[in-house]
């Protein structure tokens, strides 16, 4: 006879049937999120990227197309799925707040850190304090923040996403490369991770 507590026992059954719901459904991440993907959308995702023992994909198509959906899609999936703990969101700097509220929190039940000046001055250790969860930093912080930078180029992340990925530039002149500041910083990152996603509009 079972005399524990019922609705703790009812909680941990709960916990334990979301935790395993992916075996069971191949578009968990679609069925339990607030979005009505497009069917390319599904295809890139499903068929293309979580196939991929690993990812290092350019994810180029026009404005509007739902590029963020579909990164949303394949970070809950691989979360889910215990591929991925911890992901860097790279976008510029006005995007910061909607990948946070928006495209992460509100479409996908995502939860995640926002990492500008004010919360890395007052948690400057976050990166690798934090051994799972996502963090959404804007492309010139990165790049002009040296100790910011180097935070997040000593940690190990399992995805690190690069919105508007056109604007890392670099020239040849000559026999000579030239790298922007932002090209830099996500070049020290991509070797500090497994997974790396490009997203642009303009390849």
């Amino acid at each position: 006879m079972f005399d524990g507590d019922a609705e703790l026992f009812l909680l941990g059954a709960e916990a334990e049937r979301i935790r395993i719901a992916h075996q069971f459904d191949p578009l968990f991440a679609v069925n339990s999120s607030v979005v009505d993907p497009l069917p390319h959308q599904v295809e890139a995702v499903y068929r293309y990227l979580l196939p991929l023992p690993r990812i290092r994909f350019l994810l180029a198509d026009d404005t509007g197309a739902g590029k963020t959906i579909m990164t949303g899609l394949l970070i809950k999936e691989l979360l889910f799925r215990g591929v991925i703990q911890k992901i860097l969101v790279i976008t510029p700097g006005g995007l910061t707040k909607q990948w946070k509220e928006e495209e992460l929190q509100e479409k996908f039940g995502l939860h995640a850190r926002l990492v500008n000046g004010a919360s890395f001055e007052a948690e400057p250790g976050q990166f690798a304090r934090y051994e799972k969860g996502i963090f959404v930093t804007s492309i010139d912080f990165l790049a002009r923040n040296e100790g910011c930078l180097k935070a997040a180029a000593e940690s190990q992340w399992d995805l690190v996403v690069v919105d508007e990925a056109h604007k890392l530039s670099a020239y040849e002149y000559g026999s000579k490369l030239e790298e922007s500041e932002r090209y830099k910083a996500v070049k020290a990152l991509s070797q500090q991770t497994d997974h790396l996603l490009f997203l642009t509009a303009t390849p």
